[in-house]
């Protein structure tokens, strides 16, 4: 027997003896550990530091968040279910993630709906956040982008498993604990006291304020049930019993608690079978955290769950990936790259491609998507004026030979039609004006792309990396071409602009009737009855100032304007535009 307030942690098989047991005490290896928090058989909870204890809640709960960041919150709902005193049922997980601009809430229930904001989430369902699947039907596994990772079980009942990553410790409250790796501090409550009891110190991580406090009550229900106890003792002793499959993983994880916990749950549920075959699942997953795995644990224990499969799937006890599905063979699945303990349940038949959660099918009857939207097989749809059609989950489209014969050389076409699954086409073409852009491929678009390591130059050509075009006022320039920036002589070198520091003569435009555009290229309308002095050098502003106002006392505002002669020519010469704001 393994007392609670010792902290087991092992990698690996290979650094399994670095915990040595010496005259009754543990000399354990010092290094960090992932943490996993787990709700099991609705009453069940096992904190970060491996800290155990019942409660019997009646409200949702925070189950874990980081203490003093708003980043995630996990609450999880605890009932009273199936009409049966003291028997608590875990119905529903709330996964909340805070950004500086919105708030993402993520549900998932018993029946394996999964909402997002309120709104039905389609599994596989990816966003920028997190990714949520169903590698079995008989777990779901929401997968975040900041080191939390959730693993819902649905059959037989709903438990969950909460993994963080290392950089958390110390950093979380809830049921769920700190996070330290010391126990005697775990029951610390919502305003930072430690409390003595499990139940005082639940009661203060309610997530709703209209619940009532659950009392500090314990009855052993197999004593009470005399009719229940029979079965829980017959099945539950299985977990024990040196010559069962489970005691090939005695020498890995501890078998007690495990035990215990059937015996409460066979004898307090109304569905005896349901709680017993959740009890005896959660120590196969703990095994299978070891990496020992029991296959064909159900034989005679728990075979109704996978006889049960749909006629188009079948039941298997080790699954460690995602499952393919028809969706996948359209655009790629994030969950495929997902870790986690390896699970049970149903999945796909060899062969066959998920097309609904309980539907698998032949790869010729999988739907194709574009753009999210489903296509059904044989069905035609128009992709950038090409005709593509679904055959077998992919949309295989048309390469015309008028798109082939545009593409200038060096040019190529490039069909994706044809190209491996994920490939990248023209919607992030490597450019001069892009190639520092990160881009994001939602799907593989055919036409013109550049060979090798050459760029599209804008104009429907290739270029070297170092001979790139500039971009100005919308025109493409060439490498070494020159053009007039604002005062400046520039030249294209390879993306960039090299402009000459030297002054250039400004130019002030008159168009039209009325249309000006200054030295500064300020653009504007003026209508005057007189003669206007367009440029003046070195102007006296308080003689002319003072000459303009007689003339034009109704205008707000006025241009101020001399004349210079030379010789029979009246040339014009640099000036100034003046506005007055002065009452008249």
């Amino acid at each position: 027997m393994v007392a609670y307030d010792v902290i087991f942690c092992i990698k690996s098989d290979t650094e399994s003896d670095e915990n040595i047991c010496t005259n009754g005490q543990w000399d354990c290896a010092d290094f960090d550990c992932p943490g996993t928090c787990s709700v099991e058989g609705g009453s069940h909870i096992r904190t970060y530091d491996n800290q155990l204890y019942r409660f019997n809640g009646e409200c949702s709960y925070v189950l874990s968040k980081v203490c003093r960041q708003s980043l995630f919150t996990v609450h999880g709902e605890l009932r009273s279910c199936n009409q049966n005193d003291g028997e608590t049922c875990l119905v529903e997980i709330v996964l909340v993630l805070h950004n500086t601009q919105t708030t993402q809430v993520l549900s998932i229930k018993p029946n394996g709906e999964v909402n997002d904001n309120s709104q039905i989430a389609e599994l596989p369902y990816h966003t920028s956040n997190f990714t949520v699947f169903q590698p079995t039907t008989f777990y779901i596994i929401v997968q975040t982008t900041i080191g939390l990772q959730l693993t819902v079980q649905l059959v037989p009942i709903m438990q969950v498993y909460i993994h963080l990553d290392t950089s958390y410790m110390g950093r979380t409250c809830g049921l769920c604990g700190n996070y330290n790796n010391i126990q005697k501090d775990d029951y610390r409550t919502g305003n930072g006291m430690i409390a003595r009891l499990p139940t005082t110190f639940a009661n203060t991580w309610q997530s709703r304020k209209n619940c009532k406090p659950v009392p500090n009550l314990f009855i052993d229900p197999c004593t009470h049930s005399i009719q229940n106890e029979p079965f829980a003792s017959f099945f539950c002793s299985k977990l024990q019993d040196q010559t069962e499959i489970f005691s090939a993983c005695h020498s890995k994880v501890d078998v007690l608690n495990f035990y215990e916990n059937c015996l409460f749950d066979a004898c307090v549920c109304k569905n005896q079978q349901d709680c017993m075959c959740a009890a005896l699942s959660s120590y196969v997953r703990a095994c299978n955290e070891k990496g020992i795995h029991l296959d064909g644990w159900r034989t005679n224990l728990c075979d109704s769950y996978k006889n049960a499969c749909p006629e188009s799937m079948e039941y298997q006890y080790l699954i460690e990936t995602c499952q393919p599905t028809c969706k996948s063979l359209s655009v790629p699945d994030p969950s495929c790259i997902v870790n986690f303990t390896a699970i049970d349940g149903c999945v796909c038949k060899a062969g066959t491609y998920m097309k609904n959660p309980d539907e698998c099918v032949e790869i010729d009857a999988c739907p194709c998507y574009n753009m999210g939207s489903p296509v059904n097989p044989g069905d035609k749809v128009n992709k950038n004026e090409v005709t593509c059609t679904c055959i077998k989950g992919r949309l295989i489209c048309e390469a015309r030979e008028k798109y082939r014969i545009d593409c200038k050389p060096p040019m190529t076409y490039f069909n994706c039609s044809v190209e491996p699954e994920g490939s990248i086409g023209v919607e992030c073409l490597r450019s001069c004006q892009t190639l520092n852009v990160d881009c994001y491929s939602i799907e593989c678009i055919s036409g013109c792309v550049c060979p090798g390591d050459l760029l599209a130059d804008g104009t429907g050509s290739c270029v070297p990396s170092n001979k790139c075009t500039c971009i100005y006022n919308d025109k493409i320039y060439q490498h070494l071409e020159t053009a007039t920036i604002g005062c400046s002589l520039c030249t294209c070198k390879n993306r960039k602009w090299d402009c000459e520091k030297g002054e250039m003569l400004g130019v002030c435009t008159v168009y039209g009737e009325g249309n000006y555009i200054t030295f500064d290229s300020r653009q504007y309308r003026y209508s005057g009855q007189c003669e206007y002095t367009l440029v003046q050098v070195l102007c006296e502003l308080s003689t002319y100032l003072q000459d303009h106002l007689s003339i034009s006392k109704s205008i707000t505002y006025c241009n101020i304007f001399a004349k210079q002669y030379f010789g029979n020519e009246t040339p014009f010469r640099a000036g100034r535009h003046f506005t007055d704001h002065a009452n008249h």
